[in-house]
Order: structure tokens, then sequence, then C-alpha cells
């Protein structure tokens, strides 16, 4: 055999073991982090949506930054990127997932209590929750694009404000009131 060939071999070799077994460390921390984020299965999605969005807002601030000063580069050099500012996004993950751990083990112990609707107001107060800050998320992604220079995500930007407004309202009640309005 030849040395392509012996490399092919070992690289298959590897990506087959690599789907067949599994690290017990590794897999004890992504289902205790699943179990954290998540009070039940169909909520998993939901959270980890979330967290790829907040992950995808850094990353896009990024790329405004970088696109309005010259390049990734130039922008380091500028100090418009520094660690300080990263360190404000990576603060906004460990403070989304801390939401996200609390309000899943509220659910959980409210769970135990066994009374059927306060299971599923407070499964409820969940999704709200997340899905708010889901909006305010996806929204900071829209906005880093549109400074990043994508204008033609405007639009976009002022659905997202338009509904993000009207759920407020829905949830705190109406402004002059203070009245929870209908739904």
């Amino acid at each position: 055999m030849d040395r392509e060939s012996n490399i092919l071999l070992s690289v298959l070799d590897a990506l087959h073991k690599s789907f067949v077994t599994v690290n017990p460390f590794l897999a004890a921390i992504v289902s205790t982090f699943c179990w954290l984020v998540a009070p039940e299965e169909s909520l998993l999605l939901l959270s980890l949506s979330l967290l790829t969005i907040v992950v995808a807002d850094f990353g896009t601030k990024i790329w405004a930054l970088a696109n309005t000063n010259g390049g990734l580069r130039s922008a380091v050099q500028q100090n418009v990127i520094t660690s300080i500012g990263m360190r404000k996004g990576v603060n906004k993950l460990i403070a989304y997932l801390l939401v996200l751990v609390l309000s899943s083990l509220f659910v959980r112990a409210n769970y135990q209590v066994g009374i059927e609707w306060i299971k599923s107001s407070v499964q409820l107060s969940f999704i709200v929750a997340v899905v708010f800050l889901w909006l305010i998320e996806i929204k900071s992604v829209v906005e880093n694009l549109i400074d990043g220079g994508v204008t033609s995500m405007t639009p976009l930007l002022h659905l997202i404000q338009r509904k993000k407004a009207e759920i407020g309202e829905k949830i705190l009640g109406s402004k002059e009131t203070g009245e929870k309005k209908d739904a």
C-alpha cells in the first residue's frame, strides 16, 4: 500500500470510531447541560436556539465592526474590536445560560406540585421568556447586519420591533391603564 492509501484508511477509521463509540465523560457533560437548560425535551430546541442566536449575535457584531473598519485586522489594530468588548458578548451568553437554568429549575420544581394548570402556566412562562429573549437577540443580529452594510434588512428590523412591542403589550398590559389586554 502506498502512503496516500494509509492516510485515507486511517482517516476513515477515525471517522468510523467517532460515530460508533461515545466518550462517556462528554456524554455526561452534554446530557447534564441539556437537563439544565430545558425542563423537558420539547423545550430543548427552543433553549438551544436561543443560545445559537446569542452566538450569531456575537459573530455578526464582530463582522459588522470588521466590515465598517477596513477588515478584521484593521479593526483590531484600531482597538475597535477589543477583548473588553468581546467579554460583553461572553457575559451575555453566561447571563442567558443562567436565565435558562434558573427558569428550567423553576419549571422542574413546579412540576412536583402535581396540579396540571400550574404545570402548564409555568411551562408557558418559560416559553414566553425564551421567545422574548430570542426576539431581543434576533433584533440585535439584524441591527448588526445593517451596521455592517446590509441595508436591505431594515424592513425586517421594523417588523421585529413592531412584533416585540405587540408581545410586550400583551404580556405587560397597555401603557395607559396598566391593565392586561385580552389575547
